[in-house]
């Protein structure tokens, strides 16, 4: 049951369920006859049995040995199923809108199908930590994906410079959500903290471009195209699950996003003379690439704080499609 500690007798994270693939059936189970109501093509048995089949074929490929972390196999994992998913079920919008709740299906995957040397020395409180993380951030980036894919192919042309686009999006995206680059706001309370986390996803997205392209990130992207990029997505619903079900959507033509595009492009594109007097552009100092780190630990999950657990453990803490963002996930 969510918000009930797994027995765990010393051996390491739920120890006696370890290669129990009936425990993985039985969180499928539950997370499908919670949205099942809401699937027009198939019937709960053959979305069960999707749903497991992915994320049994999740560890078939994966090289479990010593020199590999727990976290690191443990994120490959959720990528793998939720990679999977996306492409089997992805059409499907309870599975884009977040209301099939997945954690425990991890987990139970993670259990059925790793070595059960690998979590031997990770109490149970740990494990589901890793597993909360690698969770949201995996099942995040899967619904993001094909917003981004859309927004890139109606931004740019040229199969070169779309993957430019589409990879400094990408990586700003994440830097964002780590606490990186420069925010700008509005002052509105109620936006303060999707414009937060939009701002620095432009910073970081414009900075990137700028690092890849001499200064001059107008060469792939001009300002007016980025303008109408990051409004495509914004729209589109780029922002993280947690934030705008928090805060809610942004406003439709959001002015923060010509705000933040404009600040960014002013910050990572400068001019000088070379030694022929002839104008050209360089990368902006490394001192403006982006303020210090803020901590946005639980911006793409449902927990709150670094996953602070109460006695139960991280779980606990967001309960059953409860918690800080009810029906996520």
């Amino acid at each position: 049951m969510w918000g009930q500690q797994q027995a765990w007798n010393g051996a390491g994270a739920g120890a006696d369920n370890w290669g129990n693939d009936e425990q993985l059936w039985n969180a499928i189970s539950e997370a499908v006859a919670a949205i099942i109501h809401l699937e027009k093509e198939l019937d709960s048995t053959k979305v069960e049995k999707k749903i497991r089949d992915y994320f049994n074929k999740a560890a078939k490929q994966m090289t479990f040995h010593a020199h590999r972390s727990l976290p690191e196999l443990i994120d490959e994992y959720a990528d793998n199923a939720f990679s999977s998913l996306f492409c089997g079920l992805g059409e499907r919008d309870w599975l884009y809108s977040g209301q099939a709740d997945l954690l425990l299906v991890v987990d139970a995957g993670v259990k059925a199908n790793f070595p059960p040397q690998l979590v031997a020395q990770v109490n149970q409180a740990e494990f589901e930590q890793l597993v909360l993380a690698s969770h949201d951030r995996a099942f995040e980036e899967q619904r993001y994906f094909p917003i981004l894919t859309t927004a890139v192919q109606a931004a740019v042309q040229g199969p070169k410079i779309r993957k430019r686009v589409y990879n400094s999006a990408e990586q700003g995206r994440k830097e964002a959500a780590s606490g990186m680059g420069v925010a700008c706001g509005s002052g509105d309370p109620s936006l303060e903290k999707i414009e937060d986390f939009a701002s620095r996803w432009i910073d970081r997205t414009i900075c990137v471009l700028a690092e890849g392209l001499g200064g001059d990130p107008e060469g792939t992207l001009d300002m007016a195209s980025a303008c109408s990029f990051f409004h495509q997505m914004m729209e589109a619903g780029a922002l993280p699950l947690a934030l705008t079900q928090e805060c809610g959507p942004p406003p439709p033509r959001w002015p923060i996003v010509d705000m933040a595009v404009q600040q960014a492009y002013t910050t990572y594109t400068q001019e000088w003379i070379d030694t022929k007097g002839k104008a050209a552009k360089v990368a902006a100092p490394a001192a403006a690439m982006g303020g210090p780190p803020q901590a946005w630990p639980s911006v793409f999950g449902k927990g709150k704080g670094p996953y602070a657990a109460a006695v139960a453990g991280p779980y606990a803490a967001v309960g059953k499609g409860a918690g800080m963002f009810k029906g996520a996930w």
